[in-house]
């Protein structure tokens, strides 16, 4: 498991690396070798920051320990390139043994504690025996290799601990998205069960009054028909007035019954303010900008204007990184347009995310259903505009 992926280790394991190899190579100019010392310092250097580089290209946008760098032939030719060059430094510098220390935290961040530290034991082999070879005559050995274990240890102990940080925080963040999207399905499961229960309550109540109170009228109109008694016609058409106005006035109860709870108190621009006090958005710094006034709309218009303004503020809450947003609602010649911005980090709003595909379909959809337009530019920062136009019979 890799973890130079993380920005705090690979800045550290660089500026190691980088002191590390200045010293190697000034140690090949006190050597006698200072142009070789030099085109191999650039040669680690080169080849350690191509190694970077090609491996968080090659999995760009992952979130995941391991995939910044890879476990495969391309890793294991990579740490040997830099283990050759170095040992290459070795042979013109004296010096060059204290980057062992970059490469011992560089092969265990890449290779992961177990793979790692075999290889930097390796490393450490090497870095002994070059300190013995390097020993006067008759000069006792103990130093020469407690010395470059002892610090090779105290680096395999450091980057042991950080990548056993990094490993953890990575599974909890995984499981942290996990939950959420748990959360996110156990939630549209509740509402589909529900959404569900109400279906069928409002079939029997339309069944029981706008269904029934239809039905008599046709059948009042039926012996209307067959009727040749003027008096008789005029009282059944009378009836089934009173029947249709009746069914009229229960229709429109039905229908206010199916509008959101947030428009039961008021106009929409009520509704709107009044999101911020939902527990989902509690913690979200909503600001308002709402023309008072705005043309009336229907049920359906308002009630999708609401639902599109929630759903566009939970995404900001849970997918922009940032906890601020705006809500406008202005009335143009288009219409009415609302509109919810954040300067959150953004997205592709052609290529949905993990975790955020569904809402978008669902507000395109609801201003479908309307005769509305929704747009959405993301970029730094997210804008959703939902546009409806103004109908003559909007009160209704």
């Amino acid at each position: 498991m890799s973890a130079l992926n993380s920005r705090a280790l690979t800045v550290a394991a660089s500026l190691l690396l980088v002191v590390t190899t200045v010293v190697g190579v000034a140690g090949a100019f006190t050597g006698g070798h200072p142009v070789l010392g030099v085109i191999l310092g650039v040669a680690f250097m080169g080849a350690y920051a191509a190694g970077i580089m090609l491996g968080h290209r090659a999995h760009a946008g992952s979130d995941d320990l391991g995939q910044g760098v890879s476990h495969g032939r391309y890793t294991i030719v990579w740490m040997l390139v830099l283990t050759l060059i170095w040992v290459g430094l070795l042979a013109v510098s004296d010096t060059a043994i204290w980057l062992a220390l970059a490469l011992v935290i560089i092969q265990v961040g890449v290779l992961g504690p177990a793979w790692g530290s075999a290889v930097a034991g390796v490393t450490g082999l090497i870095a002994v025996g070059f300190s013995i070879s390097h020993l006067p005559p008759d000069h006792p050995v103990g130093g020469a290799i407690l010395g470059p274990l002892l610090g090779i240890g105290i680096a395999l102990v450091i980057t042991w601990a950080a990548v056993t940080v990094i490993t953890e925080a990575a599974s909890l963040r995984k499981a942290l998205r996990e939950l959420s999207q748990a959360r996110t399905l156990l939630d549209r499961a509740e509402e589909e069960r529900i959404l569900q229960r109400e279906r069928a309550r409002m079939a029997g109540e339309i069944h029981d009054t706008v269904s029934q109170d239809l039905s008599g009228v046709a059948m009042l109109l039926q012996v209307a028909q067959t009727s040749r008694d003027p008096q008789e016609v005029a009282r059944l058409i009378n009836q089934s007035l009173q029947a249709t106005q009746a069914a009229l006035a229960d229709a429109r109860r039905v229908t206010k019954a199916l509008a959101p709870r947030e428009l039961s108190a008021g106009r929409l621009e009520v509704a709107l303010r009044n999101l911020a006090t939902e527990p989902v958005l509690r913690d979200l710094n909503i600001t308002f900008d709402i023309d008072e006034g705005v043309a009336a709309l229907s049920l359906g218009q308002e009630a999708a204007l609401l639902r599109v303004a929630k759903s566009a503020l939970v995404n900001v809450k849970e997918h922009s990184g940032t906890m601020a947003a705006a809500v406008r609602l202005k009335e143009d010649p288009d219409g009415v347009r609302l509109e919810v911005e954040d300067s959150g980090r953004g997205f592709d709003a052609g290529m949905p995310q993990e975790g955020r595909g569904f809402g978008i379909p669902a507000m395109r959809a609801r201003m479908s259903e309307v005769g509305g337009a929704l747009e959405i530019r993301s970029e730094a920062g997210t804008l959703v505009r939902a546009t409806v136009p103004i109908s003559e019979d909007g009160a209704e």
